[in-house]
């Protein structure tokens, strides 16, 4: 299988130019297509999970950079319904629009924002123990090695809290909590770990419910300091966010000025600067 040259040179860019560190990303953006390949086989738009998974989720890259060279990226559950939410499917469309940029965007790193109007407890629940080690193992440099395999097989040790963190998963009802925190916290998240290779900048959930605040705190630590550092919560009033982010690269939504989120998810093309696309035509992006 030929690599895309568009893709080793945007790894070899998003790396910082290291050739050596650029050779394990390409390792990892191969390798995790056999270990995960649920989130990079079957990804026609046409077939009925994709319809209505589009129907739900929104994923995109709002058009223009940042004056500091970032591009912001929208992220948006639609229904309050957590039935209707498969993060299979989620994920599945995260890495199509990953696949897409890698080969048309050039930037210096990502402000994500999580938008969090529609989402409930409910919705956070679907989260399980197995799917975060699978996005972990996306994330690692190179390939899984044998207590990944196990980990995901459900043979793995169980990750003691101290009683700090019991207490505050008990006060919240978030016991399903422990069983994430223990599959995540022996490989923190870095910036550069990401077989993607794109570098969070930071980290935004707005709209934030009044349970937000809690599961941010805790799920911070599978991140490494600097990154826990880059996130935020932030409530219904956008100035807080603003003083992150230049109201020129936000919709008209969250109090900028780049267009409403209903005409930038419309786009189908990308912008002439690399900017929105939906994840359509994605099938030449498979894995083979």
């Amino acid at each position: 299988m030929s690599a895309d040259p568009r893709l080793l040179c945007t790894l070899w860019f998003r790396r910082k130019c290291s050739i050596e560190r650029a050779k394990e990303s390409i390792d990892t953006y191969y390798s995790v297509r056999g270990l995960v390949p649920e989130f990079f086989e079957n990804r026609n738009l046409s077939s009925p999970d994709l319809k209505q998974a589009v129907k739900n989720i929104q994923f995109f890259t709002m058009p223009r950079l940042s004056l500091n060279y970032t591009r912001v990226c929208i992220v948006r559950y639609i229904s309050s319904d957590a039935s209707l939410l498969d993060l299979n499917l989620f994920f599945k469309m995260m890495f199509m629009v990953g696949d897409i940029r890698l080969r048309e965007c050039m930037c210096l790193g990502e402000d994500i924002i999580v938008d969090m109007s529609n989402i409930t407890f409910s919705h956070v629940t679907k989260l399980t123990p197995v799917l975060v080690k699978k996005i972990q193992m996306c994330g690692m440099e190179g390939r899984a090695g044998k207590s990944d395999e196990e980990l995901l097989r459900g043979t793995a040790e169980t990750w003691t809290l101290n009683a700090k963190e019991t207490r505050k998963f008990e006060v919240m009802g978030m016991e399903f909590l422990k069983s994430i925190l223990a599959v995540t916290r022996r490989n923190r998240i870095r910036n550069e770990d990401k077989g993607y290779s794109a570098r969070m900048k930071s980290l935004h959930f707005i709209n934030a419910p009044s349970f937000a605040d809690t599961v941010v705190t805790l799920l911070k630590s599978i991140f490494s300091a600097k990154l826990a550092n880059r996130i935020f919560v932030h409530n219904k009033r956008y100035d807080t966010l603003l003083e992150h982010i230049s109201p020129e690269v936000l919709p008209t939504e969250f109090g900028g000025k780049a267009g409403s989120i209903s005409d930038l998810w419309a786009l189908p093309k990308p912008r002439p600067t690399g900017g929105v696309r939906r994840p359509d035509n994605n099938a030449d992006y498979k894995a083979t």
